[in-house]
C-alpha cells in the first residue's frame, strides 16, 4: 500500500496571534500558509508499481499535515523525462492538480506546485515503458495552508473564503458601462500569485512593444522578500459564477486548473514597489488569458479601478471615481487613491484593497495599467 508520511501538529494559536499583528501591515504579502521541511526523494521513499501488460510503473508518496485547508509542495530537484508525468491531489482525489510533464524542466530544475485542498496531498509519478532517462523527484519541503479555500474547511475565528469584507466586490459585478467592457477583457490577465513560502500576492499579464505574448508579469517588489520566484505559481480565472456585490453572503468557488509555476526575476525596484517576472514556460494558447495594455504617458486618468486577490479571495474590483491623485510618497511617485489624506473624493467608491492585493494592477479608464499596488494601507 502506498505510504502516507504524517507530520505533527502546526501550534495554530501561535501562527494566528502572529498574523493579528502581521495582517495590519499591507505593505507586505499575505501569509496563508507555514512552509514545513520535509525531505522526500523518488530514489529512496514512498512506492513504485508496475503496472499490468508493460504499461509502465507509477510511484506514489503522499504527505499529511493535520488540519491543513490546503498543501503544496516545493521540488528542489526535478527532472520529468519525455513522455512521463505528475500529479498531485488530494485524499478523496476531489481536487487533482493539473499534468505536469517534461515541460516544466527548467535549467535549475527547481519548482513550486499549485496548491490542493485538505490536509493530504498524494504526489504521483507515471514512467511509460522505454524511458531510457533517469526521472528526478526531490521534495524539500511542504506548505501547509491554514487560512483559505472552502468555508466549512476553515480554522475557527479565522479569515474565510469571503472573510475579506462584505465592502469587497467580486469582479464579475456592475462596475460601470464606461469600463464593462475593457473589464469582461482586462480579468483576464489577473492572477492569485503563490510565492512558494506560504504568502500570497496579486499579479497581472503584462504585454509588451513586441506584442509576442512573452509571458511577463507585473507584480509588487515586496512580494519578492524572504522568496524565490522559481517556486512561484500564479492561478488565472479565480471568479465566482455566482457574484456577491457587497454582501456578506460568501462567493461560489470555482475549480479551475489555470495554473503555472516557476518565474525568473526579470526587473524590480523597491522604491517604487514593483517587480517583473518571466515566467518559465509560455502561457497555453487554449487558455483564456489577456495579456494587459498599459500606458506610461503620466495622463491622469477620469477614474481608475483595481483588480486583485484580497487575502487570497476569489477575484475582486475596486474603482475609484474621482480620478487618482499625483502624489510624493516618501520620495516616491504614486497614483493616490484620493480622499484620505490628499484630494477629493471617499478613496474607493467601490470596493477595496487588503492585504494580498499587494502587486496587483490599476487600470485607467480606458483599460490600460498606469501601476502596481503600493503598501498603504486601502
Amino acid at each position: 500500500p502506498a505510504k502516507i508520511i504524517s507530520l505533527p501538529p502546526l501550534d495554530l494559536e501561535a501562527i494566528m496571534a502572529e498574523d493579528a499583528l502581521n495582517d495590519i501591515y499591507k505593505n507586505q504579502p499575505w501569509r496563508y500558509g507555514i512552509s514545513r521541511s520535509l525531505e522526500i526523494d523518488i530514489a529512496s521513499q514512498g512506492s513504485w508499481t508496475n503496472l499490468p501488460n508493460q504499461q509502465g510503473r507509477v510511484w506514489i508518496v503522499g504527505v499529511r499535515s493535520p488540519n491543513a485547508v490546503n498543501l503544496s509542495v516545493n521540488f528542489y530537484d526535478i527532472f520529468i523525462p519525455n513522455g512521463a508525468r505528475l500529479q498531485l491531489f488530494n485524499g478523496d482525489r476531489s481536487d487533482v492538480s493539473r499534468v505536469y510533464s517534461s515541460l516544466e524542466n527548467t535549467p535549475n530544475r527547481k519548482l513550486g506546485s499549485w496548491f490542493v485542498s485538505g490536509d493530504v496531498i498524494w504526489i504521483e509519478y507515471f514512467e511509460p515503458p522505454g524511458i531510457n532517462e533517469i526521472s528526478k523527484l526531490k521534495i524539500g519541503n511542504v506548505i501547509h495552508g491554514y487560512r483559505m479555500g472552502k468555508v466549512e474547511q476553515f480554522v475557527s475565528e479565522n479569515k474565510n473564503l469571503n472573510d475579506s469584507g462584505a465592502c469587497n466586490y467580486d469582479v464579475n459585478c456592475f462596475v460601470g458601462d464606461d469600463f464593462e467592457n475593457y473589464k469582461n477583457s482586462v480579468k483576464k490577465s489577473v492572477a492569485l500569485l503563490t510565492l512558494g513560502n506560504g504568502y500570497l500576492c496579486s499579479a497581472s499579464m503584462l504585454n509588451n512593444t513586441a506584442v509576442d505574448k512573452k509571458p511577463y508579469l507585473l507584480t509588487a517588489n515586496h512580494c519578492l522578500q524572504n522568496s524565490d520566484p522559481t517556486y512561484w505559481s500564479v492561478r488565472f480565472n479565480w471568479m465566482s459564477p455566482g457574484p456577491i456585490c457587497a454582501q456578506e453572503d460568501p462567493s461560489v468557488d470555482i475549480q479551475t486548473n489555470f495554473t503555472i509555476s516557476g518565474a525568473i526575476l526579470r526587473s524590480s525596484n523597491a522604491l517604487s514597489d514593483f517587480a517583473l517576472v518571466e515566467l518559465v514556460n509560455p502561457i497555453p494558447s487554449s487558455w483564456d488569458i489577456v495579456f494587459a495594455g498599459w500606458d506610461r504617458s503620466d495622463t491622469e486618468p477620469l477614474f481608475e479601478v483595481g483588480i486583485h486577490h484580497p487575502n487570497g479571495d476569489i477575484m475582486k474590483i475596486s474603482r475609484d471615481d474621482d480620478g487618482a491623485v499625483k502624489e510624493n510618497a516618501n520620495g516616491t511617485l504614486v497614483w493616490l487613491i484620493g480622499g484620505v489624506s490628499v484630494g477629493s473624493g471617499n478613496g474607493w467608491e467601490l470596493g477595496t484593497t487588503e492585504s494580498g492585493s499587494s502587486g496587483s494592477p490599476l487600470f485607467n479608464d480606458s483599460g490600460k495599467i498606469i501601476g502596481q499596488l503600493y503598501a498603504g494601507l486601502s
